[in-house]
């Protein structure tokens, strides 16, 4: 099966349970640029809470179960029915914990797979992560950090490897430059509540710099189940009063836009999704080297690179920000550009379809 470079694709995106999340968000971008670009899309979830799917998808949007109750007991006939009632040409599966209805469907259909792993869970995914990859035909890396691990972690052949940086949309996404003059300006981390995510080094960070005589507010956004324990941390460090919990998240942007510093004081090698969203918003980046980072962030250029895990050199390189708001405008505007070199949606669009086309290319003799 081949198509020529001009006509658009018909793709039937396989996710897990729909969390937000920076993989899942990452998908979201992708296939709201494939379909602005005129490719048929759907997207099925394993399971999908309807309060956090952000509104207006230009594409439908269903459950497993949505499929499968077309046809009780027959789910997965149904599921193939409805591959083949939208003329589906190629599937795309999304991060991990699918569970086994996802190796069957992708057997069943005998159609071209392309695997995305997200990476963001443990032992589990990369074992499910390996079984994925040898029902696909690409893999698709998120960056060149990330092909390292498949193939290192993973065993996904090398050659089966495609690296396509995620891409934002900057039209849909204004510049929000710090403002660092205001009497409170807002420092704050976007994630998800889990651990090593360093949010409990970022709360000792904030009560030293209130401590040196700061005036400014903390923002502490994301969902997880870490809620509790870091509410219950900012209580006792007294300063319970000074940070803002943000929960419920449909997205990253907003909860970025609001903040004049961006942090990620990350322990371990997340995709690091928040900070290109950070960049595009045009807000300066304090980020430790976890994972994909050192990719993202021009260190002294776009942001500021810190140790792991060392509440002081946080604390000093937000004050090294604070003291000169004019070097941290231009590290955001610096952030921004970066985006718009090389994270920007059209080129993740096309590289994106350059993959499905050798997806769909027949297999050399």
């Amino acid at each position: 099966m081949s198509l020529s470079p001009s006509s658009p694709f018909s793709i039937l995106a396989v996710a897990g349970r729909f969390r937000i999340r920076s993989g899942y968000l990452h998908m979201l971008d992708l296939l709201r640029a494939l379909a602005a670009a005129g490719h048929e899309v759907a997207l099925v979830c394993r399971s999908l809470p309807s309060d956090l799917l952000p509104a207006h998808m230009p594409f439908p949007v269903l459950a497993w179960h949505d499929i499968a109750a077309r046809r009780p007991f027959g789910g997965f006939s149904a599921a193939l029915d409805f591959c083949r009632n939208r003329r589906t040409n190629l599937l795309h599966v999304h991060g991990g914990a699918h569970g086994p209805w996802v190796e069957h469907l992708l057997a069943a259909s005998g159609l071209p797979v392309v695997f995305t792993p997200h990476m963001e869970g443990g032992l589990l995914e990369r074992w499910e992560s390996r079984r994925l990859q040898s029902l696909s035909r690409r893999v698709i890396a998120l960056s060149e950090f990330r092909r390292e691990a498949l193939v290192n972690h993973c065993r996904v052949p090398r050659e089966k490897i495609r690296v396509v940086l995620p891409g934002l949309d900057l039209a849909s996404r204004p510049e929000k430059p710090p403002e660092l003059a205001r009497r409170f300006p807002v420092i704050g981390v976007v994630a998800p509540l889990d651990k090593d995510r360093g949010q409990d080094v970022f709360l000792h960070a904030a009560r030293s710099l209130l401590d040196a005589g700061g005036d400014m507010q903390f923002v502490l956004a994301g969902d997880g189940p870490r809620e509790n324990s870091l509410r219950r941390l900012a209580a006792t460090l007294g300063i319970e009063k000074r940070v803002i919990f943000v929960t419920r998240l449909l997205n990253y942007a907003d909860a970025i836009s609001s903040l004049d510093i961006f942090l990620r004081p990350a322990m371990t090698g997340r995709f690091a999704y928040s900070v290109i969203e950070a960049m595009a918003l045009g807000k300066p980046v304090i980020s430790t080297p976890a994972g994909d980072v050192p990719e993202l962030v021009a260190d002294a250029v776009t942001g500021l690179i810190v140790p792991k895990g060392d509440p002081s050199v946080l604390v000093a390189a937000v004050r090294d920000l604070l003291s000169d708001p004019e070097r941290a405008r231009r590290m955001g505007a610096a952030g921004r550009a970066r985006v718009a070199e090389r994270f920007n949606a059209d080129r993740m669009l096309a590289e994106t379809l350059a993959v499905y086309h050798e997806a769909l290319a027949p297999p050399p003799h």
